[in-house]
């Protein structure tokens, strides 16, 4: 008798870990992780006094850019130059968005949206190098 309790147990444990997992699996792609995006400046860094980047994500059945998920903000300030390529971690989940890259230089300020796919494993480079050229012109 008390074998057979032993083992009811042991699959009921068996089976609540089996059903964690499936749970986690489904779950995993929806939570936010961290993402990695490249921001490329190009030839154009030198010019760059600051980037701000703001990532839009879809609403429940709707096109990407619904509602505002993430901003950050990245400034070079005198005798320092921007990189050529700007490393991004923003904590978002899995799916498509709009990003809205505001570029600053002493010429004066340029915006480019792009909407881009995010995935776990996957990294994703926006090149913003044409608005800074064009800022130059």
């Amino acid at each position: 008798m008390a074998g057979l309790r032993l083992g009811r147990r042991s699959g009921l444990i068996i089976l609540f870990g089996l059903i964690l997992v499936v749970v986690g699996i489904v779950l995993a792609p929806k939570l936010p992780h961290d993402q990695t995006v490249h921001i490329v400046l190009g030839s154009g860094a030198g010019r760059v006094s600051q980037l701000q980047v703001r990532y839009y994500g879809p609403l429940p059945d709707e096109e990407p850019g619904g509602y505002f998920a993430r901003e950050a903000t990245f400034r070079y300030g005198q005798g320092v130059i921007a990189p050529r390529i700007v490393d991004h971690a923003p904590r978002l989940a899995d799916g498509d968005y709009v990003v809205e890259i505001a570029v600053s230089t002493d010429a004066g300020n340029n915006t480019v949206s792009r909407q881009v796919h995010l995935e776990e494993g996957r990294s994703t480079s926006i090149d913003v190098v044409a608005a800074i050229n064009e800022v130059a012109r």
